[in-house]
C-alpha cells in the first residue's frame, strides 16, 4: 500500500479472495481523492481478461466507492453503446475494460484518447498471469504504451494482481 500511495509499479500476489483488489484500489482511491478537482479523464484504468470478472469487480468496487463520488464505468462487448458514449463524453473515475475493448476504443476513437486518459494515474491489470508471455500480453503492453504516448506521459503506474504468481 505505501508503494502505491507513493506512486510506483507493484505486483500483488495472494490467494483468491485475499483482498488484492482492495489492496490496490484503497490507496489508488486515496490518491484520486487528493486530486478530485483535476481535469476530466479516467483516473484509473482497470484491465481484465474476462468480462465476467469486470462485472464482478464492478459490483465490488461499487460498495468500496459508495458515497465517495467516484464514478465506475464498465466497458466490454456486453455493455450498451449508450453507456459507452456517456463514459466517452464525460470520462472520470474508474474504467473497467478488456484489452480488446481498449484496443477497439483506441482504433475507433484515437483522436479522443488524449482527453479520455488525460488524468490517468494508474493501470490495474487483474489476472496478470494470463498476460505474461502471451500475444494478448504483448497486445496489452502495446496498448498501454500507445496511451502513454497519446497523453505525453513518460510513464503511468502499473499494478498487477494475480493469485497464481510466485
Amino acid at each position: 500500500i505505501p508503494v502505491i500511495l507513493a506512486g510506483g509499479d507493484v505486483v500483488i500476489s495472494a490467494r483468491t479472495a485475499a483482498g488484492k483488489t482492495e489492496a490496490a484500489f484503497l490507496p489508488l482511491l486515496t490518491r484520486y481523492g487528493e486530486h478530485a478537482g483535476s481535469a476530466d479523464g479516467f483516473a484509473i484504468l482497470y484491465v481484465s481478461p474476462l468480462k465476467a470478472l469486470i462485472n464482478d469487480q464492478h459490483r465490488r468496487l461499487e460498495s468500496l466507492c459508495e458515497g465517495s463520488g467516484v464514478l465506475l464505468h464498465k466497458w466490454h462487448g456486453d455493455v450498451s453503446a449508450d453507456a459507452k458514449t456517456r463514459a466517452r463524453k464525460r470520462p472520470s473515475g474508474v474504467v473497467l475494460i478488456t484489452p480488446e475493448s481498449l484496443e477497439a476504443l483506441l482504433v475507433r476513437r484515437g483522436g479522443e484518447v488524449a482527453q479520455m486518459f488525460s488524468r490517468l494515474d494508474a493501470v490495474v491489470i487483474d489476472e496478470l498471469h494470463a498476460f505474461i508471455g502471451t500475444e494478448r500480453g504483448m497486445q496489452l503492453q502495446s496498448i498501454l504504451n500507445r496511451i502513454e504516448v497519446a497523453t505525453a506521459r513518460d510513464r503511468i503506474d502499473r499494478i498487477g494482481l494475480s493469485a497464481t504468481l510466485g
